[in-house]
């Protein structure tokens, strides 16, 4: 080949060069584009799970102070009594009584016998309720509810409560 036609050829094998660069470039940039989309996706994924476990963090945690508020000197059997009389419905307990206390798994579960007479509808939702947000680890083991024979709109409950405890 000489010189002229050498000349003549280069600018077009420029040009065909710079489009081959070009498109290599797009392909390149496309890939990109699909790696960041991708790594987006996962940051959003993760973000959830992030928060998923924030918040179940914030439910151990208040689970925690909870068995440590459930340490202190009183039986269950005396935070039972004080729920009830914060209620007013000393008068309507028919049975209390502490149960045996077992060791599960690193806690102490200590349970209570509670019986009832005559209670209305609203006094039981007051007493779960008091039960369920006290401070110590409180929960309803056992619940059982009948209506009263000789008045139909009082409530006959019998639940064993349980108290846990770290140790």
């Amino acid at each position: 080949m000489n010189r002229d036609s050498i000349k003549r050829i280069a600018p077009f094998l420029l040009v065909a060069i710079l489009v081959w660069l070009g498109f290599q470039s797009m392909d390149s940039l496309e890939t990109l584009h699909k790696k960041e989309a991708a790594r987006r996706l996962a940051l959003k994924e993760l973000t959830v799970e992030a928060e998923t476990l924030m918040s179940m963090d914030a439910v151990m945690d208040s689970y925690s102070k909870r068995l440590d508020r459930s340490e202190s000197d009183k039986g269950l059997v005396s935070v039972l009594e004080g729920i009830i009389s914060r209620l007013a419905i000393q008068g309507y307990v028919k049975k209390l009584t502490p149960g045996e206390s077992k060791r599960i798994h690193g806690f102490v579960e200590s349970i209570a016998e509670v019986k009832f007479e005559r209670l209305d509808l609203n006094q039981v939702v007051n007493l779960l309720y008091r039960i369920k947000n006290h401070p110590a680890f409180l929960s309803v083991k056992r619940f059982k509810i009948k209506s009263d024979f000789q008045e139909p709109d009082k409530l006959n409950v019998s639940m064993t409560v349980r108290l846990i405890r770290s140790g």
